[in-house]
């Protein structure tokens, strides 16, 4: 069993993190039954690891230091990166991403990440994410953390083919 080491990322990890987000794309997106095909996957995540893509990364990594609303950590094994979380405090706070490798899933890794972003979000607060419609696993995962389907959110993805809905954790009264 690996031993992850979750810490704020540095500008070294940028290429390292993009790998991980577009596999992780690539693992858990494709669902023929919803019209999402591999080869959309492929062309959508390409812009990841564009010159604007990287440029956009960086940007996150070096706001995690500089932003105290904004959160990002990567997980390692070893120098390769397993996983990342990030979420930003606002109007209603938010777990914008998580996303561990195939290789980590059911070791515990992503309710360790997880936890770890809801904690500093604050668990007082209602949190928000969304998630892809079926993408049933992570909608599990995010149940027994505590949040609940948004009756009636669902949307497109930023204007893609992927639908998305909403779902919060009631703040601890």
């Amino acid at each position: 069993m690996s031993e992850y080491i979750i810490k704020q990322p540095v500008p070294e990890d940028v290429d390292g993190l993009i790998a991980m987000h577009q596999q992780s794309w690539r693992d858990t997106y494709p669902n023929v039954e919803h019209g999402i095909s591999q080869e959309y996957v492929d062309g959508y995540i390409k812009r990841f690891s564009s010159d604007e893509g990287r440029e956009k990364r960086l940007g996150y990594i070096h706001e995690s230091h500089s932003n105290p609303d904004y959160y990002l950590r990567v997980a390692k094994d070893g120098d390769r990166i397993v996983g990342f979380v990030d979420a930003r405090r606002g109007e209603i706070p938010e777990l914008c991403g998580l996303y561990v490798d195939a290789s980590a899933q059911g070791s515990g890794l992503a309710q360790q990440m997880a936890e770890s972003a809801l904690r500093w979000l604050g668990l007082d607060h209602d949190i928000k994410l969304v998630v892809v419609d079926y993408n049933q696993r992570a909608q599990s995962f995010y149940k027994k953390l505590g949040f609940n389907k948004v009756p009636g959110s669902e949307k497109f993805y930023k204007n893609e083919p992927l639908t998305v809905i909403e779902m919060v954790r009631k703040g601890d009264q």
